[in-house]
């Protein structure tokens, strides 16, 4: 378990329609936040461990500003929220991370989709590389499916193959950035060998792993890397890197053979 989302997309109401386009200040402060602070209260009482998701007003998975502060400013919170922006500009994103880096807590995008347009998942998938951004998707048709939800995850019960992609599960260190380029099969990613929190550089062997799905990599991968070595086996789903001593970036290019 990850943690608990508080609750899903607080509704404003008959007074929604003056949520657009500049937010609901007054409703997010004085509405879900006291009622999600009194949640993750009771939480805490018998959970120190798990992450507290609590979320902004529905009308900012359309793209208006968040106004959620981190209700009782717990140092393991995180702000979850849906990015449903159909804009050019995608600024469900930016609120959200920005709202989530402002009161010290961990932004999540924890629901988008909703489509099987495999192009417009494309770009909200190449919008989160670059934004950094982890994310999880959503289907309503798979809901709606008698028994889908219930079957492996195997063969056709796969979900669109536009949102499998390479990405790190674990780093050893500060993400800076990553990106897969859908046409070439390129993953990069970059990152410091320090600490997020306290910018202490991490143990000597400490490994940073990169998933990459055998769908996209059926023959295998070439890496080349600056500042680490591979510690995996050649053509394994979890590429392993350990920094090199002294090193404070890494740089790692995965290409398809």
């Amino acid at each position: 378990m990850l943690g608990y989302d508080l609750i899903n997309e607080p509704w404003p109401g008959w007074d929604y329609p003056t949520c657009f386009p500049d937010g609901c200040p007054a409703f997010e402060r004085g509405v879900p936040a006291p009622f999600e602070a009194k949640a993750m209260t009771a939480i805490r009482g018998v959970d120190r461990r798990h992450l507290l998701f609590y979320e902004p007003s529905l009308t900012n998975d359309f793209g208006t500003p968040d106004f959620v502060p981190n209700p009782t400013g717990d140092p393991d919170a995180g702000l979850s929220f849906h990015d449903y922006c159909f804009g050019p500009v995608d600024t469900c994103v930016t609120n959200g991370l920005e709202r989530a880096a402002a009161d010290g807590a961990v932004g999540v995008v924890t629901e988008f989709g909703a489509t099987t347009d495999a192009a417009r998942l494309t770009r909200l998938t190449d919008r989160f590389d670059e934004n950094t951004a982890s994310w999880m998707f959503w289907s309503l048709a798979q809901d709606q499916t008698p028994g889908h939800s219930q079957e492996p995850p195997t063969g056709p019960n796969l979900i669109d193959p536009a949102i499998v992609r390479p990405y790190p599960q674990a780093v050893a260190g500060t993400p800076q950035q990553w990106r897969y380029d859908t046409t070439t099969g390129t993953f990069t990613l970059g990152y410091s060998t320090r600490r997020a929190d306290s910018g202490a550089p991490f143990a000597a062997g400490a490994r940073t792993g990169v998933f990459l799905p055998q769908s996209l990599f059926p023959d295998g991968y070439r890496v080349e890397s600056r500042g680490a070595a591979v510690v995996s086996a050649p053509g394994a789903r979890l590429l392993q890197l350990t920094a090199d001593p002294g090193q404070d970036t890494v740089q790692v290019t995965v290409t398809r053979p």
